[in-house]
């Protein structure tokens, strides 16, 4: 999915509360068809497909609204609706319920513009298993599509339940982890390949045309997104790559294991096919990054992650520092 359509599909939305709100507050399955189902789409989740997501789960003497089913055919997360405007704490005793019952890790309580989603199992309070929570009408589009990444089918379905960490769509830059500010909405231009890193590096060179130069390290990578992401050695270059793609939804543990000759460069257990540990590794989410290769070797590997990914390496710029 471009992650540019999930910041579309979180925009329409938005308009959509504000034009039809007051009819959709009386009508839980209009608020359904309306705002939830759409919004699950663009997340990976086809309602159609009853191998991905079961309406009216059969639970605890009840019906989840929607069970979105995990790789082994088992609820990852359920899913409580409830008309819009109508307080979300009136479905969190009967989620927790059906997710007991069934051992399903997470659940979501939401009205359509209201989301928030829970840790079944975490042995703390109720409010203390809060994941995420957005507004689709109180948080900026770009915070939402950054939250709203939690119920990314790709990661869900292993499991992994949390808030995307990285820039999301062209144009869009996203709140920075450490000071949590709301992203801008205003499209920005696309990055001047001859404008230097912040810290004066070299120009930027596309990862399709990346070659190893002598005495010169990887120094920051440059995502078709924008937003740089710090990369000081050869070593550390993919796993980086990895994380970010991790972030954004594209890598998963579905996604894996890539393989090179009889090596693995990304797998789900930190072992190579003949059971040989990775001698270097880094983890990216899911997914464990042997590291152990030479310049010209990560480069390439870095090419066949982002293929892997779906992405295209001429649309990544890596700047080079001594």
């Amino acid at each position: 999915m471009p992650l540019e359509d999930l910041l579309g599909a979180v925009e329409t939305l938005r308009a959509r509360i504000e034009a039809h709100g007051s009819a959709l507050s009386g009508n839980e399955t209009q608020t359904r068809y309306a705002l939830i189902d759409p919004l699950l789409r663009a997340l990976g989740w086809d309602t159609d497909d009853p191998s991905r997501v079961v309406p009216e789960y059969s639970a605890s003497g009840g019906r989840a609204d929607y069970a979105l089913l995990g790789a082994d055919r088992k609820p990852s997360v359920m899913v409580e609706a409830k008309r819009l405007n109508r307080p979300l704490e009136d479905g969190l005793s009967q989620s927790i319920a059906y997710c007991v019952e069934q051992g399903t890790p997470y659940f979501c309580v939401t009205d359509g513009q209201r989301w928030a989603i829970y840790e079944t199992f975490r042995q703390v309070a109720i409010g203390e298993k809060l994941v995420t929570t957005f507004d689709l009408l109180q948080d900026s589009p770009a915070e939402v599509s950054l939250k709203a990444l939690s119920l990314w089918r790709p990661s869900a379905m292993e499991g992994h339940v949390r808030e995307g960490e990285t820039p999301l769509a062209r144009g869009y830059p996203l709140p920075a982890p450490e000071t949590g500010e709301p992203g801008t909405l205003q499209r920005q231009p696309e990055p001047d390949p001859l404008t230097p890193p912040p810290d004066g590096g070299e120009p930027w060179i596309r990862l399709s045309e990346l070659r190893v130069e002598a005495h010169r390290k990887p120094a920051w990578l440059l995502p078709p997104s924008g937003g740089q992401v710090s990369t000081p050695s050869w070593t550390a270059f993919v796993g980086q790559l990895a994380q970010w793609l991790v972030g954004i939804g594209r890598l998963s543990g579905t996604t894996a294991p890539i393989q090179v000759g009889k090596r693995y460069v990304l797998a789900q257990e930190p072992s190579h096919p003949d059971g040989k540990a990775f001698k270097r590794v880094q983890r990216a989410g899911p997914l464990y990054i042997e590291t152990n290769y030479s310049g010209a070797d990560t480069i390439r590997n870095a090419r066949l992650i982002l293929k892997r990914a779906e992405m295209q390496p001429r649309d990544f710029r890596v700047s080079l520092a001594e």
